[in-house]
């Protein structure tokens, strides 16, 4: 499946110490929105500089999460991530990302995301 990244949602992620969080970088996985992780609520840097239509903050129970992961089926941007900004302003990167597909024969290592 292909489809335009220019048109795709890019969701802002609350970075959270919560089950949640994960929850929420598994969902944009899922349904092919572009995951954008954030230091907090206000980090207008990263909101401004990934053009973000939609800022979440997870919550989390406490309880163990469990739940079932399919992938998009599509080969475009999954997640845009920023360095530190140590040196200067933040750099957004788009890192590699692989799934592994479990089948009864074989293991295979699936590409889902690359820069």
């Amino acid at each position: 499946m292909h489809r335009d990244t220019q048109f795709s949602r890019r969701v802002g992620i609350v970075a959270a110490n919560n089950t949640g969080y994960v929850e929420a970088m598994l969902s944009c996985l899922e349904t092919g929105d572009i995951a954008v992780p954030l230091r907090n609520i206000d980090d207008r840097y990263r909101i401004n500089a990934a053009n973000i239509a939609q800022v979440m903050t997870p919550t989390g129970d406490g309880a163990w999460m469990r739940r079932e992961f399919t992938p998009s089926k599509t080969n475009e941007i999954a997640l845009i991530s920023f360095t530190s900004g140590t040196e200067g302003a933040p750099s957004a990167s788009l890192p590699l990302i692989w799934v592994w597909s479990m089948s009864s024969s074989s293991n295979r290592r699936r590409k889902i995301f690359h820069s």
